[in-house]
């Protein structure tokens, strides 16, 4: 129920909300939280296939974009995160990958621990709420007629669309327009017949794309191409072209010498079965097709030494063009957004009192763990930001 007015409002129930609000409130802030649908951590519950990749013990600079990206990363500890998740009872584990998940494997489990604690500490929880006003008056703020000291944007992007997104216009909450923003973390889509003969098929590739290289698991869909690699490279608006490289693990030289030493062992073969053993049946029919090659009626033995240089250059080089992103509702991760923050507190340059947090930032993270990691430090940092505004002390 809400009783009279708060030291801190948060809008926005997400990762970096309820961080937030369970920071303030074991500081001693009055703390309420509004949240515009009809739970908290909705989408905390589906990331990483429903396991919550917490944090990545591999966290660098590097993994980080965005106008914003140098002052979130100079926010950002795994260490203080592990320390803040540990604190609320929740137990952790690194795999090899250096990904960072629950013992338990499930995302429930780290819902549970800040929603507990919240409870714990008191903070109000109000769903299905929506704020799309935050009004100043006299020094304070009032938002849906709750009165408040400070307040705190936690409200997200626009990825994960209606669902899990906003539709953009919470920015101006912070006193801005909208900015400019991108799907981040998301599908390609591509109209190459070739790939989209391979719809449901994986496979480990390395992927270059507008001069970044990721390796990974690649997924072929229908619509074109999904999987971890693909997130890594999705980023950019442009429209580049996409190079696969099927045998990342050789160079050029080898995968020809090694065409040319299996067509020689393979002499009396149909040649339509060349590359059965190396590939699934499908995905050579396409590397045939790109690179020209006419196997109908011939044996491995006729494979010529051009042919096998164009096939060679199929599966080291297979390239397709990019037709577009999937839509808001695939994207993971919304890039671009606000600058208007204080890099040390987050305050808002615009409004003051008001702090912003998490997508609302110009800052993005690579697929692994990286976002996260952004939600928990910001909503943590402005929560500390607002005790130190409110009670001049140490947080």
């Amino acid at each position: 129920m809400v009783n009279g007015s708060y030291d801190l409002a948060i809008v926005g129930g997400g990762a970096a909300g309820l961080t937030a609000a369970v920071t303030a409130a074991r500081l001693g802030l009055r703390t309420i939280v509004l949240e515009r649908g009809n739970r908290v951590l909705r989408k905390v519950l589906v990331t990483g296939s429903g396991r919550c990749n917490v944090t990545n013990a591999r966290l660098s600079r590097e993994n980080y974009h965005g106008a914003f990206a140098d002052a979130g990363w100079a926010i950002v500890s795994r260490f203080d995160t592990e320390a803040f998740f540990s604190e609320l009872g929740l137990v952790l584990k690194t795999e090899e990958s250096g990904r960072v998940y629950p013992l338990s494997d499930t995302a429930s489990s780290v819902v549970d621990v800040l929603r507990f604690a919240a409870e714990d500490r008191g903070v109000t929880i109000l769903t299905d709420t929506t704020v799309t006003r935050v009004e100043g008056r006299d020094g304070a703020f009032v938002l849906n007629g709750i009165p408040a000291r400070k307040v705190i944007l936690a409200v997200g992007g626009k990825a994960g669309g209606a669902r899990f997104g906003t539709d953009g216009t919470s920015y101006v909450l912070a006193g801005d327009g909208e900015p400019a923003v991108f799907r981040s973390l998301v599908q390609l889509k591509t109209d190459d017949p070739g790939l989209r003969s391979l719809s449901g098929l994986r496979r480990d590739v390395r992927l270059t794309r507008g001069g970044l290289t990721a390796e990974g698991e690649i997924l072929f869909t229908d619509y074109g191409v999904s999987g971890p690699v693909v997130f890594a490279l999705s980023r950019s608006e442009a429209h580049d072209d996409v190079s696969v490289d099927f045998r990342p693990e050789r160079n050029w030289d080898e995968v020809y010498d090694a065409l040319r030493e299996r067509a020689g062992a393979l002499a009396g073969r149909e040649l339509s079965r060349f590359l059965a053993g190396m590939f699934h049946n499908r995905i050579a029919l396409a590397l045939y097709k790109k690179a020209g090659l006419i196997v109908a009626g011939r044996v491995c033995g006729s494979l010529s030494d051009g042919e096998a240089a164009a096939l060679t250059s199929a599966i080291k080089d297979y390239r397709f063009a990019v037709s577009g992103k999937m839509p808001w509702e695939n994207a993971q991760v919304t890039a671009g957004g606000l600058v208007t923050a204080d890099p040390e507190t987050l305050e808002s340059t615009r409004r003051a009192g008001i702090y912003l947090t998490g997508e609302m930032l110009d800052i993005d993270g690579d697929c692994g763990g990286y976002n996260l990691q952004w939600a928990w430090a910001s909503g943590e940092r402005a929560a500390r930001s607002v005790f130190r505004a409110l009670r001049g002390g140490e947080s």
